[in-house]
């Protein structure tokens, strides 16, 4: 899988949509909370009539969806080792404000009820409120994502996590970039959906190659997917044709990987099975490069063979010996698995190849300079990454600087002293910051009170001002990198992850992400109980 194409301003334009999203500052208390008490009340479903009109917009398109995807299942038919569906509620209801708009959710229809092509924020741009969590839209997601998980052998309490960091399992979530629905789908990741399979000539897009091998499987959750004929089908507008990914050059090509078809994939009843499949084809896509494990006929295979787990990974991951050499370095737990959870996330977020060139380099250093590792010092969960933030995430330097609120400024000049901790020069870096208030203060107003502007214009206005007084954050980023191998890991890859986009203008993403995918976790586990909603084991040895 390339690495993401989006630019630095796509990159700033992600950041500035997601930071109300409640990825800065993020903590919980690690208490293991064990059992499920309270699992009823914590993931309790929502009525229409406790919702109201203005979250009910999904009402008519659920009864529409086939009762096998709305409807209720029994246990026979979940299977072991699913999460309850009380996870998605919870995941649903605390994602964003329930009673209040937010540019986070969008929807495909239009006042009429008419089907769109591009999904819209509202006529205010304001986006909505977030749908009503009744327990036919719950059953919805939850139903796509257990039928996908276990047909593509996709760990879903493993996906929960990721899922409640970017879209809080909504249909409608859309974020920077046109990332679309349940599982988030980029350009990039809709793109690997409809290219063809392995990058082969030959061979069909990966979408066709996955559903014919889900055609073979005789997995009750693969007949269920395949009896579903609109979550894999693609209907081509009159006078064009569905082109492969990297060969659409054709005038009458038929685009679905493009912002302005993204309802593709967010338009109900289709959705959300159809936006969790392809999550999971770019999921298995991702699973491939960094392990060599294939799917065949609902199988995991690796060699041409059965893959028994346990066994030795191929791919990035067993190409990088990491298992071995991080248990020479100290990290005596070290574990494929948790590798592996770590490179898959992170791809979704930044790129396949980014977690592995992170990973490698950082034991590359370490080798190096023979500096010696704990297991804590790779624990995701328990590492604190957020000190760094004012030097990795463009939205936290600049807090300081655009706010008028004196409290913000004090706040991010605190944040500064973490440069001692690597011996910088603290004192230097908050002079700058100081001296730069007044003059970004001064051209905040001047755009706030241009009444010829509307208010969309001044916010692309601030953001192109946070973009140019971006450049002061750099040397300390590029310092700050220059030592960060004395770090944690996950401190490690929050920093290269920044300095890459910095420097890289093919990279992408926000800096962190695995830190706030941990958060997640450690939140479920507090909230919904030890090991309900999550994996036994995430992003820590």
């Amino acid at each position: 899988m390339k690495q993401s194409k989006a630019s630095f301003w796509v990159y700033a334009f992600c950041f500035f949509t997601f930071a109300a999203f409640g990825w800065y500052g993020f903590s919980v208390d690690s208490k293991e909370v064990v059992g499920t008490a309270e699992l009823a009340s914590k993931g309790a479903f929502e009525t229409a009539e406790q919702c109201g009109p203005q979250r009910n917009y999904f009402l008519k398109d659920l009864k529409k969806m086939s009762p096998v995807y709305a409807g209720n299942r029994s246990q026979a038919q979940l299977g072991r080792g699913n999460p309850p569906k009380e996870c998605v509620s919870f995941i649903m209801q605390n994602f964003i404000p329930l009673n209040s708009k937010s540019t986070a959710m969008s929807q495909c229809r239009d006042e009429r009820g008419q089907a769109l092509l591009s999904p819209t924020k509202g006529a205010d741009a304001a986006g909505f409120q977030p749908p009503c969590a009744t327990e036919s839209y719950v059953n919805s997601v939850y139903n796509s994502l257990v039928d996908v998980g276990d047909c593509l052998n996709i760990p879903v309490k493993e996906l929960l996590p990721k899922l409640y960091n970017e879209s809080g399992l909504h249909v409608n979530t859309l974020g920077g970039g046109f990332d679309a629905g349940v599982g988030q789908l980029t350009v990039s990741a809709l793109r690997e959906v409809f290219m063809r399979y392995d990058g082969i000539p030959t061979n069909p897009s990966a979408l066709d190659w996955y559903v014919k091998e889900i055609a073979k499987s005789n997995k009750e959750s693969c007949k269920r997917i395949i009896a579903e004929k609109s979550a894999y089908q693609i209907d081509v507008p009159k006078g064009q044709k569905l082109c492969f990914s990297g060969e659409a050059s054709d005038a009458d090509c038929y685009t679905p990987w493009s912002s302005s078809n993204r309802c593709i994939v967010m338009t109900m009843p289709a959705n959300p099975l159809k936006n969790v499949l392809f999550t999971g084809i770019f999921y298995r896509s991702m699973l491939k490069n960094a392990t060599g494990i294939s799917f065949s006929a609902g199988n995991d295979t690796i060699n041409g063979r059965a893959f028994r787990e346990g066994e030795d990974y191929n791919g990035y991951i067993g190409a990088g010996n990491f298992v071995e050499r991080l248990r020479k370095l100290g990290a005596t737990h070290a574990s494929s698995a948790v590798i592996k959870q770590m490179i898959v996330s992170l791809g979704f977020n930044a790129g396949i190849r980014s977690g592995k060139i992170y990973l490698e380099n950082f034991i590359k250093q370490r080798e190096a300079k023979q500096k010696y590792l704990k297991d804590e010092d790779v624990d995701f969960q328990n590492v604190s990454t957020g000190k760094w933030a004012i030097v990795t995430n463009l939205p936290t330097y600049w807090r300081g600087l655009g706010s008028d609120d004196a409290a913000e400024f004090d706040k991010a000049m605190t944040s500064l002293e973490v440069l001692r901790e690597l011996g910088l020069d603290a004192n230097k870096a908050q002079k700058t910051y100081k001296e730069l208030r007044p003059y970004v203060q001064k051209e905040v107003k001047a755009i706030n009170d241009n009444q010829k502007l509307s208010a969309e214009d001044k916010q692309k206005k601030i953001n192109e001002l946070k973009v140019k007084y971006d450049k002061y954050r750099h040397p300390l980023l590029q310092a700050v990198f220059a030592k960060s191998d004395e770090l944690t890991l996950p401190e490690y890859m929050r920093i290269a992850h920044a300095y890459s986009i910095i420097t890289d203008t093919s990279a992408g993403g926000a800096p962190g992400y695995l830190s706030f995918v941990a958060a997640k976790h450690k939140q479920l586990e507090k909230e919904m109980g030890a090991r309900v909603c999550t994996a036994d084991q995430y992003l820590q040895f």
